[in-house]
């Protein structure tokens, strides 16, 4: 029987140590790389697409 990875892709995220300061962070470090892999896999090419999708599916 094979073994199937049970956590999701959002709690792996959350796993990373976040190096800000903490009166810097205006987002969770998570949400930043969960934003950034789905605009990626929709075809964003560079950081500017990143926000602009990033802003788009705020709500």
């Amino acid at each position: 029987m094979e073994n199937h990875p049970t956590t999701s892709i959002i709690k792996h995220f959350e796993t990373i140590k976040d190096p800000r300061i903490e009166r810097h962070k205006k987002y969770k470090l998570g949400d930043i790389f969960f934003i950034t892999f789905c605009a990626v896999i929709a075809g964003a090419d560079g950081w500017v697409a990143v926000a602009e999708l990033g802003k788009a599916k705020e709500k």
